[in-house]
């Protein structure tokens, strides 16, 4: 194609004597307002980069050792070989450095079509096919001393997640490279599909064994608090027939509360572990008097406090309003008082401390346990953590999820202990205008 028919088409002829993906390509390149004589560079925020390059990792060292080779035979020839996303960014390049300094095919550049116009990686993805352009078939001037050939790549469902491309200012890059460029982008959605199926299997047996392990969690922590269940209301019942003293019976009574408590947490924290997994978790933020909501925690929780003997002592400003979802963060506090609870001596008292930090509500759950020993405070929030053998009561979800429910409405939450003077668990949460 000569550059005559290119200058015909910039000067607006509308027949000028191109093959038609190439006559389609400058078209959508003049739609989208590239300029055809000078490119303008579109380079995207460093952060914006990184989150690509990690998404597309496995890809990209797919991809990395078959263009290194590509590369390698190109020997003395000035060229440039490049990976590119679904968007056209720049993922990775090699080649001749004066080159990829002339041509920017750097990491974080835009060489999309809609970008750069008529070109080898962004044309590829752009019409989903493998493909030359030679010199004058570039939409910009500046690029009609070079050809690149270029081909898109595909995952297992056959989406395009990437192209590759070589771009060299070879005069006789011709159907031989446009198969070489074919074949291998065959060999990578290849590969590709092998690696995502074997991700997948890896997935499924993991998800498996982990179900399995939650399975056996759950069974083990249900069949103590059904026992209690089962046991105090057999000897309640006999001692209700037989007119049995006051205090027995209202022991009795609060075990099967107790127990009833327990699991009932249990199932809660399971829900909410499953709905987050999920992304299921609707958030809907109000102003919510913190006072208020303390106090309806602490009475939720008479029950199981007298029974040991321990008491929750709430300690709030009348006027701290947060804003936040009020029953996620009821569900957040609730694990938290019921961790301290958990590990706290008979007869000791918890203390729920709410007060304004700057621009945040701050709220601290301090008890007079043992604490917690070093090695496992940075863990506690881990998901199914349950700590030392002489801590390990509930399956480990009330601490994670607290600390999700937390985080997820702009929230933050950390933990401080010292062994032998009790445990300190703080969230934040913003505070209503």
């Amino acid at each position: 194609m000569s550059i005559e028919s290119w200058q015909r088409f910039v000067r607006g002829e509308t027949s000028p004597e191109v093959e038609v993906q190439i006559l389609d390509s400058w078209r959508r390149s003049r739609k989208a307002g590239v300029d055809h004589h000078t490119p303008v560079f579109r380079e995207i925020p460093e952060l914006e980069l990184e989150r690509r390059v990690a998404t597309h990792a496995s890809t990209v060292d797919a991809l990395v050792p078959h263009l290194t080779w590509l590369s390698s035979t190109m020997g003395a020839v000035q060229h440039v070989a490049g990976i590119v996303d679904r968007d056209g960014i720049v993922l990775w390049a090699t080649g001749t450095p004066s080159l990829v300094d002339r041509m920017r095919i750097k990491r974080g550049i835009d060489w999309s079509e809609q970008s750069m116009g008529t070109n080898g990686a962004g044309t590829a993805l752009a019409t989903g096919h493998p493909i030359i352009v030679r010199n004058s078939q570039h939409y910009c001037r500046a690029w009609h001393d070079v050809s690149g050939v270029a081909a898109p790549v595909h995952d297992a469902a056959g989406e395009q997640i990437a192209a590759l491309e070589l771009v060299t200012e070879a005069a006789d890059v011709g159907t031989g490279h446009l198969l070489a460029m074919r074949h291998i982008a065959h060999v990578l959605d290849s590969e590709l599909a092998r690696a995502q199926a074997e991700v997948a299997r890896v997935a499924a047996e993991r998800t498996a064994i982990a179900r399995n392990e939650l399975l056996e969690l759950v069974s083990h922590h249900l069949r103590s608090p059904l026992a209690r269940v089962t046991t105090s209301s057999e000897i309640l019942c006999e001692m209700l027939e037989t007119g049995a003293p006051a205090e027995p019976v209202l022991r009795h009574s609060r075990q099967i509360n107790d127990a009833a408590q327990r699991m009932a947490a249990l199932v809660r924290n399971l829900l909410e572990a499953s709905r987050l997994e999920a992304g299921s978790v609707p958030i809907t933020r109000r102003a919510v008097p913190m006072r208020e909501l303390l106090d309806e925690l602490a009475a939720g929780l008479d029950a199981s406090v007298h029974l040991r003997g321990q008491r929750v002592d709430v300690r709030c400003d009348e006027a701290l309003v947060a804003w936040c979802d009020r029953d996620l963060t009821a569900v957040a506090l609730a694990n938290l008082v019921e961790n301290a609870l958990k590990f706290s001596p008979e007869g000791t008292t918890i203390t729920i401390r709410a007060q304004r930090e700057r621009a945040n509500a701050h709220i601290c759950i301090i008890d007079q346990g043992p604490g917690i020993e070093p090695g496992e405070l940075a863990r506690v929030f881990e998901r199914y953590y349950q700590g030392g053998a002489s801590r390990r009561e509930g399956i480990g979800l009330g601490l994670y999820l607290a600390r999700s429910l937390i985080e997820s409405q702009s929230g933050a939450i950390r933990a401080e202990s010292r062994l032998g003077h009790g445990s300190e668990f703080c969230c934040e949460l913003p505070l209503a205008d």
